[in-house]
């Protein structure tokens, strides 16, 4: 009696022990699925990434083989012989190959020499009679005088003190100071009025053109260099007189202005 009393005691305390083990695996296997959804999640995720994930986990031989691929097949390729190109010939060589032969240089008996002829006679340059003289421009002491006397004249202060026309009655020629001697001509430097200065610088324009027409003949007239300058015969002073650009010297002193 005693027996059966305790293994109905016992029976009871046995089925309220299995009831909690029963829980226990029900719930190890609901986080084992948690598990796994979660990291197949996870492993859809990160698709991209697991290849080289795993090749780093993969023993060293397997990963130096793969790697070592590349290499071999570019010293493959490098091994692997090519063909050598046509070489072409140039169009240099071509055209120098065109170009015709030259004939060779023909031998000194085979040369013919020209006649050397003797060059013309040079004619006698005639000479003038004895008794003919011809004028020349002089230099004598007191100054230039005499026929043929020319040259090209500009205004005096861009060619110098030489062949050059200071004023409507002055002029340089041989670096000597000629003065006609005839006439007197207004002013251009010191003018009393802007009409003197206007006449003054039209008779020195004259002058010039006078002078750069042809020869003109120099005789001496008192002392200096007062001079009477002719060509053919009439008197460049006369002319500018006549022309209204000067006034004879030693007539009545009148001023150019109005």
């Amino acid at each position: 009696m005693a027996r059966s009393a305790q293994s109905r005691r016992s029976k009871p305390r046995s089925r309220r022990k299995t009831a909690p083990v029963r829980s226990g695996g029900g719930l190890w296997s609901w986080i084992l699925i948690l598990g796994v959804v979660a990291g197949g999640i996870a492993a859809y995720e990160r698709r991209d990434q697991l290849p080289r994930e795993i090749a780093s986990l993969l023993p060293a031989p397997e990963r130096t083989d793969r790697v070592g691929e590349k290499p071999k097949r570019q010293a493959a390729e490098r091994t692997t012989p090519k063909p050598p190109k046509p070489v072409q010939k140039s169009t240099d060589v071509a055209r120098r190959s065109e170009r015709p032969i030259p004939k060779p240089l023909a031998r000194p008996d085979d040369i013919t020499t020209a006649a050397v002829t003797p060059p013309a006679p040079i004619p006698a340059v005639p000479v003038g009679k004895p008794g003919a003289t011809v004028e020349k421009a002089s230099l004598p002491q007191g100054g230039l005088t005499g026929k043929g006397h020319s040259g090209r004249f500009y205004f005096c202060g861009t060619s110098g003190l030489d062949s050059c026309v200071a004023r409507g009655d002055t002029f340089w020629y041989h670096k000597s100071r000629v003065t006609l001697a005839d006439i007197v001509a207004p002013a251009t430097e010191g003018a009393r009025c802007q009409q003197e200065r206007d006449l003054g610088f039209a008779a020195q324009v004259r002058l010039r053109e006078l002078l750069n027409a042809g020869s003109f003949e120099l005789a001496a007239a008192g002392e200096g260099s007062h001079r009477i300058v002719s060509r053919n015969g009439k008197s460049l002073g006369a002319v500018l007189v006549a022309e209204g650009l000067a006034r004879p010297r030693g007539s009545a002193a009148r001023s150019w202005c109005p």
